[in-house]
């Protein structure tokens, strides 16, 4: 009796081995599409945050470079302070002042009792 082996040798498919494989080949395309189209989606998506942290990053840094920030702060107007035809800006929160400068006309013509639109 002889001796078994195996060995390599061609095989033709016939026409419903053909089909199967090209099934099988359009799902696993349409795999590799749908894995490519979530990675760019994924990479947008982390693209951003990175983005929104550096921002974040860029805004703390000029905050502690600088040592201050610009505010909204509530603040009160004196007029005739220093002297007539000045006015004191005053922050309310802390009494400070933030500066003097000259009056307008309009605040001006105000003080003796004009309104708006009159002549």
């Amino acid at each position: 009796m002889g001796q078994r082996m195996y060995e390599a040798i061609k095989y033709t498919f016939d026409e419903n081995e053909i089909r199967k494989l090209g099934e099988a080949l359009a799902r696993d395309t349409q795999v590799v599409f749908d894995l490519r189209e979530r990675k760019a989606s994924e990479a947008a998506t982390l693209s951003a945050a990175i983005k929104t942290a550096e921002q974040r990053v860029g805004d703390l840094t000029t905050k502690i470079n600088s040592g201050f920030e610009m505010r909204e702060v509530e603040c009160m107007v004196l007029m005739e302070i220093p002297r007539p035809g000045m006015k004191r800006i005053i922050r309310i929160d802390t009494n400070e002042q933030v500066r003097d400068e000259p009056m307008t006309m309009q605040e001006m013509q105000g003080n003796f009792g004009f309104a708006e639109g009159e002549s």
